[in-house]
């Protein structure tokens, strides 16, 4: 496996990160985007990583986002996989703040951003992340204007806000 890490040094961290993912995602051969962090509070760093592989020649480039918890010993458990990811046009950042994971994908930086946010909590009750919320922003910067949409999943609300000619507008729905 020639694996390469996209955002960071090819570090001992990352060869227990891709150790830990083997099984789960064979064909990885490139580390996108890394974050480090305590997701579950159990005083253990944990790393989120979007990876990428292509399962056979000729065919699509997988894409998934990866959460592994630190162990004592420092390695890493798998803790969420998800499902085919977003496949964005331009690059991934990810972090960790406190206990949530955020994940922005842009598709476009020039003349104007389009990008989304996803923001994951950890639920103890699941033993997993959930999407907590969601953001999708599309800006153009020759009108200065721009559309937002914001999805709190708690508290079930939605924030559609657009400016545009210096008008700002917010539609808020529950």
């Amino acid at each position: 496996m020639s694996t390469l890490c996209a955002s960071a040094e090819y570090t001992p961290k990352a060869q227990r990160a891709i150790s830990a993912i083997a099984s789960s995602f064979p064909h990885l051969d490139t580390i996108l985007e890394m974050a480090e962090g305590d997701l579950n509070e159990d005083g253990i760093s944990d790393l989120a990583l979007v990876v990428t592989g292509q399962k056979q020649e000729n065919s699509y480039r997988d894409e998934r986002l990866v959460v592994l918890t630190g162990n004592p010993d420092g390695s890493y458990a798998v803790l969420s996989v998800s499902n085919e990811f977003c496949h964005v046009r331009w690059h991934y950042n990810i972090g960790i703040d406190r206990r949530s994971l955020f994940v922005t994908g842009f598709n476009q930086v020039n003349a104007g951003t389009s990008k989304f946010t996803l923001q994951f909590r950890y639920n103890a009750k699941l033993k997993d992340l959930e999407l907590i919320g969601s953001e999708e922003l599309d800006a153009d910067d020759e009108t200065r204007s721009y559309y937002k949409v914001s999805v709190n999943y708690s508290t079930k609300t939605v924030i559609h806000s657009r400016k545009e000619k210096n008008k700002l507008k917010d539609v808020i729905a529950q």
